[in-house]
C-alpha cells in the first residue's frame, strides 16, 4: 500500500473539497493493496488472475474525484 500512496501527488488530495473524498480514498488504496497482496497466492487467492494495476488505481482516484466534486 505504501508504493501507490507514494506515487500520489498531494495536490490530487485537496482537489476535492468533499467531506467523504479522503475516507473513500483510504478505502480505495486498501482495496487496491489487497487485490495486489491476493495474487501472489495463485488459484489459491483467485479463481482467476486481475491485473489491478496502477493505471486502473488511479482511474479509480480520478473518477471519485469527478464523481464527488459533482455532487457538490
Amino acid at each position: 500500500m505504501e508504493d501507490v500512496v507514494s506515487k500520489i501527488d498531494e495536490k490530487a488530495f485537496m482537489n476535492s473539497k468533499h467531506f467523504g473524498f479522503r475516507p473513500l480514498m483510504y478505502v480505495i488504496t486498501f482495496i487496491h493493496a489487497i487485490l495486489l497482496d491476493r495474487t501472489k497466492y495463485g488459484k489459491i487467492g483467485w479463481n482467476v488472475t486481475y491485473s489491478f494495476n496502477f493505471s486502473d488505481f488511479n482511474i479509480s482516484f480520478k473518477l471519485l474525484e469527478l464523481y464527488l466534486n459533482k455532487s457538490l
